[in-house]
């Protein structure tokens, strides 16, 4: 610890710093500070322990008397104000700073006394705040039993009784104002209260007079001055001037000796001499900061130009949808492997600029800002998908025929999906719905036709507010419907379906039963502009989806040649039922299209205005529901529709437009807790992790990390072929990484950081383990730039190896039987190693 010496002397504070010997005028006479100054805590709340070394033994303070120290507190500030703590000299080599509580006994409070309209209460006021819980280190007294109240109504006498309430904050005191029971002499007792003139009334009770926090920021800091007496000038008390002592605090006790230091030296050689060189990217925690930077974390977690307008509708958990600037935090919402995850945060922000509408094909009209990511499958990339009428992998063109399976007569191959910001998108890309991916539920698919029945053509019957009955409206000309319904209710309800004529030619088919028509309410909904289907049913199996939907399309279905092309159409004016069909029919591997039209008013009155959904099956995969007028579908040629493609695990929409149009609003922006995916009209987007653009990450430095030792596992995953493993490794002190930092080996290869554990003591990091996670080239990431291309990451020169450095690596290669194209560059596992 430094040596804490006279000003006058010297200006310096390192610890070797050479000492005269004491000077003998007078005007020089000045004791030194005591050495080694060390504030700790004694393990419990609201105190601090202050030690120090005897001032004594300083050579220095020779020919002195020295009649003890004087302790210095600063709060909030290093530079003072200080204010002394201890009354008289300390004598000892310690002193605990502390809480004090002060006890007021019978203080005066009459004068303070109030009467408060109009609910005829009396309070007093303590002179002294806040009242205090004793014990608590500062809490403040919410508790009667914590005031002790003297009351004199007027007959010369104080009698102790109960206080009504407490507020320790204002240190307001309020008397009982209304009679109570006692239930000694078992009758009402009138209120005792002090009433002018001759009233009175006194108080006790404890305030804070100094309070020692021990919180994780405290800023509390001390300095300690020897006190003496100078016999050579007529034994005047001289003190160490405070200006020329430095003050501690209860962390310096993490100050690093040269031991520490030694030890972080070594570590660094290490690495130079074994380690391997990476390209390190930091997320942003300075320079302009971005509308969404977020302080707690030191970054943007939403880019400044990536949002959506109000309006665009986010696909929640359960397949329905909601509004972008309705979504709040902790909504579920559907990502990009069609699963659920929470929304951490909402992003809203003032926006002046161009948006684009992304049309697509069997879509509605997506609009968002320039830079926001879509997940997509590029036009060029999608070239590997072949048509034929007879399939024939011999034909197969592309190079990788190995991979090549047969999925309906399309020649798939690994298809390369990449991140692309809207402004970077072009006609003839495809943009993509996934496929729900839920815990799956079970329904007979009995129930589950009847289900879609109901969502097209069904009603609840309320009486007096409860549900009592279910209802299923349909045409006269569908007597075969009508008996088909009949049948599969009765199988499964055992129950029969009545029936009863309506104007206009309608049959109604119903059921009075509190018990089913409370069924068909929770898991369909009620109304057509509200139906919504549970989130159990979009979780069925997919014999029950395939059921739901013959039973929706028989009730809400028609043969359409609308576009063009002949195919089965339904409808809905419902949002949610939209989106919900349509990602039940991606679940059943069927492309469908999704779009909102307006529908005009007829003349005779019959219907009203109004926008609606309308979908369109291709008959091809219409085949596949088996509906009643299957004969007439059988009529029609069956071509396979080429627009709307089923690959992989998703649903791919052909982009056949892109507008640009000037808006100045609001727009807005989600975190997602697991991925930072999520859907809008039901197509992948990203909230942007960092693309390169602002709020993204700084970089790359070059860093040196410990040669991982992991071997790689690779596995056939349904999106291809994935390397899977942790890796831990460690690197020194600097720079400091925190996790979802990005590291670019030297041969391309992407990780994102994991947890990382910083190893040291004393506050002093030594090294920084961690664990790294295999990125792969789908990922959003793989769109920051690297300084050396995006193919290669050439290394560093490092003088310490005794072969000379190549561009991509100073590595040689000792094994011949492996291609050189396939070592890992540097001294790291190689190929050879792999699990497969």
């Amino acid at each position: 610890m430094p040596a804490y010496h006279s000003g006058r002397l010297s200006k310096t504070d390192r610890p070797d710093y050479n000492y005269p010997l004491r000077p003998t005028t007078k005007d020089l006479t000045v004791p030194f500070a005591p050495r080694n100054l060390i504030i700790t805590s004694p393990y419990s709340v609201g105190a601090t322990d202050i030690r120090w070394d005897n001032p004594k033994i300083i050579p220095q303070n020779s020919g002195l008397q020295i009649t003890g120290c004087n302790v210095y507190r600063a709060t909030d500030s290093p530079y003072g104000a200080y204010i002394k703590v201890n009354d008289t000299p300390v004598t000892v080599l310690f002193y605990r700073d502390e809480t004090k509580e002060e006890l007021v006994t019978n203080e005066n409070a009459t004068a303070t006394l109030r009467y408060h309209e109009p609910s005829g209460k009396w309070s007093v006021f303590a002179s002294h705040r806040p009242i205090i819980m004793p014990g608590t280190n500062g809490r403040f007294s919410t508790r009667i039993q914590d005031v002790v109240v003297d009351i004199d109504d007027g007959d010369g006498s104080f009698i102790e009784v109960p206080a009504y309430s407490v507020n320790g904050v204002t240190g307001e005191i309020t008397l009982i104002s209304y009679p109570t029971f006692n239930y000694q002499v078992q009758q009402i007792i009138p209120p005792r209260l002090p009433k002018p003139p001759n009233g009175r009334v006194r108080i006790s009770y404890r305030y804070l007079k100094y309070q020692v926090l021990t919180v994780l920021n405290q800023r509390i800091y001390y300095k300690v001055t020897t006190v003496a007496v100078d016999p050579n000038n007529g034994n005047q008390t001289i003190e160490t001037p405070l200006e020329e002592i430095s003050c501690r605090s209860i962390f310096d006790i993490e100050a690093m000796d040269y031991i520490w230091r030694e030890a972080i030296h070594r570590n660094r050689w290490i690495l130079d001499q074994g380690g391997e060189r990476v390209k390190l990217f930091i997320r942003k925690w300075m320079g302009e900061k971005c509308p969404d930077y977020q302080v707690n974390y030191g970054q943007s977690h939403s880019d400044c130009h990536v949002c959506f307008p109000a309006g665009q509708k986010v696909t929640l958990a359960d397949g329905s949808i909601k509004n972008i600037e309705e979504i709040k935090i902790n909504n579920e919402v559907l990502t990009i492997d069609g699963r659920k995850s929470l929304v951490e945060e909402v992003f809203d922000r003032d926006y002046e600029d161009n948006l684009y509408e992304i049309n697509s094909y069997g879509k509605d009209p997506i609009k968002c800002t320039k830079d926001h990511p879509f997940f997509i499958l590029k036009k060029e990339d999608s070239s590997c998908i072949k048509y034929s009428k007879k399939y024939n992998k011999n034909k197969c063109t592309t190079l990788s025929k190995k991979i090549c399976f047969r999925d309906n007569n399309i020649c798939h191959h690994k298809l390369k999906f990449s991140w692309v910001n809207a402004s970077e998108l072009k006609v003839g890309d495809y943009i993509l719905v996934p496929k729900y991916k839920m815990k799956k539920t079970k329904f007979s698919e009995n129930l589950m036709f009847l289900f879609g029945i109901y969502l097209a053509e069904g009603h609840i019957g309320f009486h007096k507010g409860i549900p009592d009955s279910v209802n299923f409206s349909m045409g006269a000309h569908e007597r075969k419907l009508i008996e088909f319904i009949k049948s599969i209710f009765h199988s499964e309800f055992s129950l029969n379906l009545k029936e009863k004529k309506e104007s206009r030619g309608a049959i109604v088919l119903y059921k009075n039963s509190k018990k089913i028509s409370t069924m068909f309410l929770k898991n369909c909904g009620h109304d057509a502009h509200h139906k919504k289907m549970h989130k159990k049913l979009m979780c069925s199996e997919e014999k029950g989806l395939f059921s739901l939907l013959k039973g929706y399309i028989m009730g809400d279905g028609c043969l359409s040649k609308k576009d063009g092309s002949r195919g089965i159409a339904y409808s809905t004016v419902s949002d949610n039922m939209a989106s919900q069909l349509e990602l039940i029919l991606a679940i059943l591997n069927i492309p469908s299209s999704n779009k909102m039209y307006y529908h005009e008013e007829k003349r005779d009155g019959w219907g009203k205005s109004h926008w609606y959904h309308s979908g369109k099956i291709n008959m091809y995969h219409a085949k596949k529901l088996e509906l009643l007028y299957e004969k007439e579908i059988k009529k029609e040629v069956l071509k396979k529709q080429h627009k709307i493609l089923n690959v992989e695990d998703y649903i791919a929409h052909p982009i056949n437009k892109i507008n640009k149009e000037l808006f100045k609003g609001k727009v807005y922006n989600l975190r997602i807790s697991r991925n930072n995916t999520y859907l809008v009209n039901n197509v992948i987007v990203h909230n942007c992790l960092g693309t390169g653009i602002v709020g993204g990450f700084s970089g790359p430095y070059d860093a040196i990390i410990a040669p991982p030792e992991t071997e790689k596992m690779v596995e056939l995953a349904d999106m291809g072929l994935h390397i899977r493993y942790d890796w831990a490794t460690w690197m020194t002190d600097y720079p400091l990484i925190n996790p979802r930092d990005v590291i670019v080996r030297q041969n391309n290869e992407r990780y994102i950081v994991g947890p990382v554990n910083p190893q040291g003591q004393r506050g002093v990091i030594m090294q920084q383990h961690f664990t790294m996670s295999y990125l792969d080239q789908g990922d959003i990431i793989y769109k920051i730039p690297i300084t050396g291309g995006e193919t290669s990451v050439p290394a560093s020169y490092d003088p310490y190896r005794q072969t000379a450095p190549t561009e991509a690596s100073p590595a040689i290669n000792d094994k011949p039987e492996i291609p050189k194209e396939r070592i890992i560059r540097g001294k790291t596992v190689t190929w050879e190693n792999i699990a497969y």
